[in-house]
């Protein structure tokens, strides 16, 4: 036990030095991904219901267009309403 714990010790520094250190992240993709993803229609469903958020969601599966652009076009809210969800 104590020569896997030396082990670890020692290998950390080298873990972190050469794949942590100077990591960032890519926050267009970040957002990107959470455009594409069905958790913007759990921050919308308090505003636009629940009903409302279900049919956008499988709008947004066939047609390809993003739940924020469905949003916007069908005038349920505007994209400065859809950022505040995000703070």
């Amino acid at each position: 036990v104590l020569e896997s714990t030396d082990m670890l010790k020692n290998f950390l520094p080298i873990f972190s030095a050469n794949l942590i250190d100077g990591l960032t992240a890519n926050k267009q993709k970040l957002q990107e991904n959470i455009e594409n993803s069905p958790v913007i229609v759990t921050l919308l469903t308090p505003k636009i219901g629940y009903l409302k958020s279900a049919e956008l969601f499988k709008e947004s599966l066939k047609t390809g267009k993003t739940i924020r652009e469905l949003v916007v076009s069908k005038e349920l809210m505007s994209n400065k309403e859809i950022d505040s969800l995000f703070k």
